[in-house]
């Protein structure tokens, strides 16, 4: 397994959370970079559109890159009958389109490289809801990193789906 540095990829949702919590949380990672993986930045959570986002963020000396390519599509949200169905849809995107998983790997290297914290940023709070895990798992299933993937806090607010990362790292990784 490749190992390119001591740094962390921490993902984190920001369901239920306000911005300057969220922000604290990656202060106490020491998260240097946030790559927003939501197809379009934009909530009605206050604080989480992109341009308040990046903002808050560059306040605190933290990155903010938004990365369409690695959002849940529409096409994909929309033809999904649940939210777990939605997820799975994802799965097999990325398996359809194995250029998304190149593209993040293009943009996590020089990250890895410096030993720079990153963390993936949507909305789920839980990473077993959300398609930010099955995108990292896939990542490292492909590219063999055995870098760590750490979910903050990700307790605290309801869940879509009743599985575990387990799950999700089965699906993903087989």
């Amino acid at each position: 397994m490749k190992s390119a540095s001591t740094a962390s990829i921490f993902s984190c949702g920001y369901q239920l959370r306000t911005l300057p919590s969220f922000i604290e949380h990656l202060k106490q990672a020491n998260v240097k970079v946030v790559l927003d993986v939501r197809e379009t930045p934009w909530s009605y959570r206050p604080g989480f559109s992109a341009k308040p986002l990046r903002e808050g963020l560059a306040a605190e000396g933290i990155g903010y890159e938004h990365a369409r390519y690695a959002g849940n599509p529409k096409t994909i949200r929309k033809q999904a009958d649940s939210h777990q169905h939605c997820l799975e849809l994802y799965a097999d995107h990325l398996e359809q389109y194995p250029d998304i998983v190149t593209q993040f790997d293009q943009w996590i290297q020089p990250h890895l490289a410096q030993q720079t914290n990153v963390c993936l940023l949507c909305y789920e709070r839980h990473p077993a809801d959300c398609h930010r895990a099955y995108l990292l798992y896939r990542w490292q299933t492909i590219t063999g990193h055995d870098v760590s993937i750490i979910h903050l806090d990700p307790e605290g607010a309801p869940r879509f789906t009743s599985q575990d990362l387990t799950a999700v790292q089965a699906l993903v990784c087989a």
